[in-house]
């Protein structure tokens, strides 16, 4: 019976380029070397020649970006001498990215208003529409990660167009003279991104149209083709701070610093507000009530599910210890 030691094989992956040991793991689909930065495929379809990366900013220059935000956003000014950096780190997140072309047909119902006071009344109006799209999607390369922020961090490339290298064309004394950022390797092949982008496309115009109308009654998409698909390195780097005793974060964009989300205290004046929120929506609450006491009730059935919903959110607000500020969408 062999031994342990005889059975098993230790494989050793190493850089064409500069001969350096590849940090992988068995599901490393590409390894990029962290001296020099020439990939190498380990298994699956990857074309090297479309693998593309970001430069990134240095650590300073994005503590800069962090302390200028401290002093011209209106909340966190009043705070910026209680705050505390407590960790600045920066990766190197791998996305697959593409174009993908649909065409399709979609039926959805809305209801309608027409009239006004006694005579109004609500109509069931029924939309067939045709499409032919073409939707920039991405998607994270990785099986598992931290997810906060990697969406904003994609929208905001995707809004901002920044300069992109070859990975293939930087040389070995340009990746050394660049931010050194550790990179998460990428673990899922070209032939499943574009499976997976795919179907998040028909996923989000399905969407849409469940947006558009109270229902949707048939959906029909069809993929014509996937195309300019590369994988893009998109450096991020996340600054947690305490404050308080909590620790809260902000994320930047590498490429030129800018904050793309953060989590943020909820201090006092702004817990007032949503105070002055949630009795607005008492307010207007009432108002619905009255309306359907008078025989509106259509119109005071809107005004009093405007309140609830405006109550129920403003409450949630209230009772929790951060908020979210500059998430956006920049793309669909």
């Amino acid at each position: 019976m062999e031994s342990p030691s005889q059975s098993q094989e230790t494989f050793e992956f190493r850089c064409e380029r500069c001969g350096s040991l590849l940090r992988v793991t068995p599901e490393t689909i590409v390894a990029i070397c962290n001296y020099c930065g020439h990939p190498a495929a380990l298994h699956g379809t990857v074309s090297l020649d479309r693998i593309f990366m970001v430069p990134s900013k240095s650590r300073e220059v994005i503590l800069e970006a962090f302390n200028r935000r401290l002093e011209k956003d209106a909340d966190m000014r009043r705070i910026r001498h209680q705050v505390q950096v407590f960790n600045i780190e920066g990766l190197y997140y791998p996305f697959w990215t593409a174009e993908v072309s649909m065409r399709g047909h979609a039926i959805y119902i809305r209801y309608e208003h027409r009239g006004s006071g006694k005579k109004a009344r609500l109509e069931r109006r029924r939309y067939e529409e045709d499409f032919n799209l073409s939707l920039p999607m991405g998607i994270m390369a990785r099986r598992q990660a931290l997810t906060f922020g990697l969406s904003d961090l994609l929208d905001y490339y995707r809004a901002s167009s920044p300069q992109e290298n070859r990975l293939l064309d930087i040389g070995e004394e340009d990746w050394r003279r660049g931010a050194h950022l550790n990179l998460l390797a990428p673990e899922f092949d070209e032939v499943e991104a574009t499976n997976r982008l795919a179907e998040d496309a028909v996923d989000a115009v399905r969407e849409e149209y469940k947006r558009k109308g109270q229902e949707l009654e048939f959906f029909s998409a069809q993929i014509e083709r996937v195309s300019k698909v590369k994988l893009i390195l998109l450096p991020l780097w996340r600054v947690t701070y305490a404050f308080r005793g909590s620790l809260f974060q902000i994320i930047h964009a590498g490429w030129d610093g800018k904050p793309i989300v953060a989590t943020e205290p909820i201090l006092m004046f702004r817990r007032l507000l949503y105070v002055l929120g949630s009795l607005l929506a008492c307010f207007i609450g009432g108002f619905g009530a009255i309306l359907l006491e008078r025989g509106y009730t259509e119109f005071g059935l809107i005004i009093f599910g405007l309140s609830v919903v405006m109550g129920f959110g403003l409450g949630r607000r209230l009772t929790a210890d951060i908020r979210i500020e500059g998430r956006r969408r920049i793309w669909a």
